[in-house]
């Protein structure tokens, strides 16, 4: 048996990477994957001790000892609960709370600024370091903030969120980061050409 790790921020790893990977775990059985899923900043750390093969991590953070793959950016929605279905997108940005990961998390700052919203906005915030929880406190109404499209879409199917600013969208780059190998096994290889 193999035991092979992947760390990994939990909107891409549920939407995308686990998903991508079950071709691949069917294709070899003895391989033993473990998905480390966790939204806190250092996961290139887990590659350093060893506790993980590969990383999902901001471009910036790959190390030039590693490799890396770039991937598909993630899509980020400005969301809200449909209770305020009938305000305005400045109004709510004007008055409502931010609500976030945590206090490190810029990617709603960085949306407003990137489409004139900043200067606007409460800068207050609430947070909540699970994305399941972030969303039912922003279907309670308790604040706007950022959720990957993928995630946003059964919300908003079943009319609980709904999309603010429709059409802009924030894009999210992350790569796959490994440390280099000689002579990578065919397992690891496939992982590679098969996560995007």
């Amino acid at each position: 048996r193999i035991q092979l790790s992947i760390t990994g921020p939990s909107s891409i790893m549920s939407s995308r990477i686990i998903p991508q990977c079950l071709d691949v775990m069917r294709q070899f059985p003895s391989l033993m994957m473990q998905f480390l899923i966790t939204d806190f900043a250092e996961r290139e750390q887990t590659l350093r001790r060893g506790e993980s093969q590969f990383a999902i991590i901001p471009p910036e953070k790959v190390a030039l000892e590693m490799d890396s793959k770039v991937l598909k950016p993630e899509e980020y929605v400005l969301v809200c609960s449909s209770q305020w279905r009938d305000r305005t997108l400045e109004e709510i940005v004007a008055s409502e709370r931010i609500i976030d990961f945590d206090p490190s998390d810029q990617m709603t700052f960085n949306y407003l600024k990137l489409y004139d919203l900043f200067e606007h906005a409460r800068h207050d915030r609430h947070f909540a370091n699970r994305t399941e929880s972030l969303a039912m406190m922003l279907v309670a109404g308790l604040g706007y903030g950022l959720l990957t499209t993928e995630f946003s879409r059964p919300y908003v199917k079943r009319k609980e969120l709904m999309i603010l600013n429709e059409g802009q969208r924030y894009e999210n780059v992350m790569a796959l980061a490994w440390y280099k190998r000689p002579e990578p096994p065919a397992y690891f290889e496939a992982l590679i050409e098969t996560i995007r």
